[in-house]
């Protein structure tokens, strides 16, 4: 049988398939404190390889890769619009995405867009960049380009390039290739500024990569293993980029260095990261998680919060230490004490912001204090204070004591309580980073 028929028998297995499916909600009940995704909607467009179809068994897939997505970011409901057999141009004029686009409903806060794969194995022209009628397949992505930015300008909105399949390699008959249809998906999205996952060149699928599928569409091993991780850290990576990130602490954190401030604080190499422009740093030289200090403390600091504030850090508690505070318990509710302090600004911080993604860091070791100060502690205790009072709450811990990596052999350069910035850029700002990606939630 030649490459076309094998071809035209999948894409009829496939209608047949999907042809008594029209759509469904996946509805995710998490809630998962500091988890911001489950307010959010997302909406999936495209055709087989994101309706569901299994290439093992023909089947309904049962996760595809848009409930996968759902699942690891923790949406709050999933509608999948796909259908089998869709195209972005009209030679399927009862089946392609422009349809789909239409019942996407409004309010909608994600939607993401793999199509093409059809067009590319029935020979539908390529076009050019001026095409905006549905004839050709970059008039079909012009104008689901367009009407996506048009009626949902409130949401975040991406685009996929198709994958290479096992059955089509090479041109197709119209001369074009799958990375052709690729530099079309990224053209006509570029121009909108919408952002495109290059599924192209960082999806493998192949027979010898993926043995059990019919050629044309991955198994859900393999939608598992290698499609669904690659859109959750996406989606994950571009959302942080658009977030107001605010950061409260010390010295340590405004970024102080042998008398001076330095030029680029952790906050700051934290956002250029993460591409975040954002950065609010509200930390000051001397700053306590106690009053001990009434004009300098982070109760003040809390009060400058934005209410805006996607994400806050914390890392505070080395001053109190160094000023021989009383730790205090639990069960403390004033700022007489550290574990007070810490109680009284982590629920402020949960009522000011509850949607904002909140994490706590412990302090670095103080390398010219490793015992206990006059009150009867070390800073290895602070830190634990912190990790027990968010630990009651819900609130992540990043703990700096123990893989913050300062020490005089990495920091030689350092005044013994404050990393330089040399440090920052090489251990703390990449920590931070990691530590953001595998556990921010929408």
């Amino acid at each position: 049988m030649s490459d076309h028929k094998v071809v035209g028998a999948l894409l009829t297995a496939v209608i047949l398939v999907v042809s008594v499916l029209t759509f469904c909600i996946v509805t995710n009940d998490s809630d998962e404190e500091g988890n911001l995704f489950r307010s959010m909607d997302y909406v999936s467009l495209g055709d087989s390889i994101t309706s569901a179809v299994d290439g093992k068994t023909h089947r309904s897939m049962v996760s595809p890769y848009p409930c996968l997505v759902t699942k690891e970011l923790g949406f709050g409901s999933h509608l999948n619009l796909a259908v089998g057999g869709a195209t972005v141009s009209d030679v399927r004029p009862d089946n392609n995405v422009l349809l789909q686009m239409d019942r996407i409903p409004s309010g909608t806060d994600v939607i993401s867009v793999l199509i093409g794969g059809n067009d590319f194995l029935a020979g539908v022209p390529l076009g050019d960049i001026d095409d905006t009628s549905q004839d050709t397949v970059y008039g079909g992505f012009n104008l689901l380009v367009k009407g996506l930015k048009d009626r949902f300008p409130q949401a975040y909105i991406f685009f996929m390039t198709q994958f290479d399949v096992p059955c089509a390699p090479g041109a197709n008959g119209a001369g074009y290739t799958m990375y052709d249809l690729g530099e079309v998906v990224k053209t006509a999205c570029s121009s909108n500024s919408i952002p495109v996952l290059d599924l192209y060149h960082l999806v493998d699928f192949t027979m010898e990569t993926d043995p059990e599928c019919d050629m044309l569409h991955p198994t859900q091993a393999f939608v598992m293993n290698n499609i669904a991780p690659k859109v959750s850290e996406f989606i994950r990576s571009n959302h942080i980029s658009g977030q107001k990130y605010v950061a409260l602490g010390d010295s340590i954190t405004y970024g102080y260095e042998m008398g001076s401030r330095m030029s680029h604080p952790y906050p700051s190499l934290v956002g250029d990261r993460l591409g975040i422009s954002d950065v609010v740093n509200l930390a000051v030289s001397g700053a306590m998680v106690s009053g001990l200090h009434p004009n300098n403390n982070t109760m003040l600091q809390l009060e400058q919060v934005p209410l805006d504030a996607d994400m806050i850090s914390v890392m505070i508690g080395v001053n109190d230490f160094g000023n021989n505070v009383p730790l205090g318990d639990i069960d403390d509710r004033t700022q007489d004490t550290v574990y007070g302090g810490l109680n009284l600004l982590a629920d402020g911080l949960l009522a000011k912001c509850p949607d904002a993604f909140l994490f706590f860091m412990t302090p670095f070791p103080s390398l010219s204090m490793m015992g206990d100060n006059s009150a009867g502690y070390s800073v290895s205790d602070v830190a634990d204070a912190v990790k027990e009072v968010c630990s009651q709450r819900g609130i992540l811990v990043l703990d700096m004591y123990e893989v913050g990596c300062f020490t005089m052999e990495n920091d030689p350069a350092c005044d013994t309580i404050h990393p330089t910035e040399r440090f920052f850029m090489k251990y703390t700002a990449p920590i931070i980073e990691r530590f953001i990606k595998e556990n921010y939630r929408y």
